[in-house]
């Protein structure tokens, strides 16, 4: 017994019509007769009552027709199952960052919402990557501060590096501050990108401030700032998640030149829509900031 002379014998239990089924089957008319009357030798079972060019089916094709509904019923919600199935295979996202950020959190948060199907993995360490799963196709992401070798960068956000100062320091009632300005300790990102370009920057310039604390903590980075023990280097825009208090405020440089631009990293999969939805999804998460001035003012 062969699905294909069950398909005939559904479709010719539906029409009664062999002529009428071969047509929408595209097939010849004798080759669906041929193959019924081999699935009624094979069961050895009248399964159509033939009176001259008319059809009926018999109490055994009656209760067969029940049958074969059944096992094609059955066979449409396997398909169907294992198509969801391999749309869930083309929806894991794999970010790999170099250190945790306060924008990773808003970026899964706008992918949930655009993407809300979507299984996402964050790895700290870029080395560190999952082992590969048959259940999944992954796609692999990374944001750092600069464009990667080997890898497509697609810049999302540049923004300009000030300082965060209390709001009872002088400091806040300037409206720039030239590294001049600044004759108190400084409150330091450990381990971070980030704090290794200002770093740079700082000696560039050949100004050594004493470090009050170095800490991977951002609160704790602002909850100094706050009772004024203090200043810090941020960024304008990226670390507003940990830096929401009216307690501090967001002082730009005079020297405009220290900003940085944050880049999504990927290697170019092939073409595929859920690629594309990925990266403007999270392209969409950044314009907001792109106008956005004097956040924390």
């Amino acid at each position: 017994m062969r699905l294909t002379q069950l398909e005939y014998f559904k479709d010719v239990a539906q029409t009664l019509n062999i002529s009428q089924t071969a047509a929408e089957l595209h097939v010849s008319q004798p080759a669906i007769s041929r193959s019924i009357h081999e699935l009624e030798s094979e069961l050895n079972l009248t399964l159509f009552i033939r009176k001259g060019k008319k059809l009926s089916l018999s109490q055994e094709g009656l209760v067969f027709k029940q049958t074969v509904d059944n096992i094609f019923n059955q066979l449409t919600t396997g398909l169907q199952q294992l198509e969801q199935l391999k749309q869930h295979a083309q929806s894991r996202i794999i970010f790999t960052i170099a250190n945790s950020t306060p924008l990773m959190v808003e970026i899964i948060e706008q992918l949930h919402h655009s993407l809300p199907e979507t299984t996402i993995l964050v790895r700290v360490s870029p080395h560190n990557l999952p082992a590969s799963n048959p259940g999944f196709i992954d796609y692999y992401y990374q944001l750092t501060d600069h464009p990667l070798a080997g890898y497509q960068s697609v810049p999302l956000l540049t923004e300009r590096i000030g300082i965060l100062v209390s709001n009872s320091s002088s400091l806040a009632k300037l409206s720039a501050l030239s590294l001049a300005d600044l004759d108190t300790g400084l409150i330091k990102l450990s381990t971070s990108p980030f704090q290794a370009l200002v770093d740079r920057y700082l000696t560039n310039h050949q100004v050594a401030l004493p470090t009050v604390i170095t800490t991977g903590d951002r609160k704790i980075i602002c909850d100094m700032v706050s009772h004024n023990l203090g200043i810090a280097f941020i960024p304008e825009f990226s670390w507003h998640a940990y830096l929401n208090s009216q307690q501090v405020c967001f002082v730009p440089l005079k020297d405009e030149q220290l900003q940085r631009t944050i880049y999504l990293n990927y290697i170019q999969p092939k073409e595929s829509e859920f690629h594309h939805k990925v990266v403007t999804s999270i392209q969409k998460y950044f314009t907001k900031y792109q106008t956005r001035k004097g956040h924390f003012q």
